[in-house]
């Protein structure tokens, strides 16, 4: 079994377990991600919820990254249909050798394309239910973030059969009264990462009282903070995927991410 994997459409990411694999369509901040978004470098969001600080447009920026920053734009000038249906090729070929992949992750840059050619795009949603069925059908599990509840409840009427749509609550407050699967990220630049921890784990307990769902703050990111301080304590069961954590996959649980 091989520990990485070659891949010209897929890719994989580093909170995900080896043999992981994501599918990009486009840069972050670019055509694809929904303005309104607050953390969008552009973002027509109010002021008083804009950030502009998107993670992933930043991580693309930098220099050690041109490689993955040349894929995402390839990607972004495929029409979304051919990529999703190259992606499908590429995976049967992975499982036709007999490689088990243990996570699927939908855009860990960028976002699934927007609105109008989701609402338009018939080979794309044709062609995206393929390669989603593709996973299910082999017991891969699925992670798919959304970065508006607009979009997101698009998605869950296109796709929402077949996997969790989960959207990716801007504040505290959206994600506390959202009523559907849900994650947010918790904590300040400022604080440690202990105190971002704590404070994910608080909100966490206040989405419990009020809604009984369950909570998970993502193991992934809390175990690299302690493993930063303390190596011997890394472990792989604690990233995306089976063998680890699938708690993204599920439709009962929402998430909250540590500032990181």
């Amino acid at each position: 079994m091989p520990k990485r994997l070659r891949t010209r459409f897929l890719g994989g990411f580093s909170k995900g377990l080896p043999l992981a694999i994501t599918l990009n369509f486009d840069i972050s901040g670019g055509d694809n991600c929904d303005d309104a978004c607050p953390h969008h470098p552009k973002t027509t969001a109010p002021e008083k919820s804009s950030t502009r600080k998107c993670y992933a447009f930043a991580l693309e920026k930098r220099s050690d990254r041109t490689p993955l920053l040349d894929k995402l734009k390839r990607h972004g000038a495929m029409p979304p249909a051919l990529l999703c249906g190259a992606a499908t090729i590429e995976l049967q070929g992975l499982l036709d050798q007999g490689i088990t992949i243990p996570w699927l992750r939908i855009s860990t840059n960028g976002s699934v394309p927007p609105e109008h050619v989701a609402r338009t795009d018939k080979l794309f949603v044709s062609q995206f239910r393929t390669l989603l069925r593709l996973a299910i059908a082999n017991r891969i599990p699925v992670h798919l973030p959304i970065e508006t509840a607009t979009k997101s409840r698009l998605y869950r009427a296109l796709v929402g059969d077949l996997v969790t749509v989960r959207e990716s609550a801007y504040s505290s407050a959206r994600f506390l009264r959202a009523i559907h699967p849900v994650s947010v990220v918790a904590g300040r630049a400022e604080q440690t990462r202990i105190e971002r921890v704590e404070a994910a784990r608080q909100l966490a307990a206040r989405r419990r009282e009020r809604t009984g769902r369950k909570q998970v703050v993502c193991p992934a990111i809390t175990n690299s903070f302690a493993a930063q301080r303390n190596p011997r304590i890394k472990n792989d069961r604690a990233k995306c995927g089976k063998g680890g954590c699938t708690a993204c996959e599920k439709p009962e649980v929402d998430i909250i991410y540590p500032l990181h």
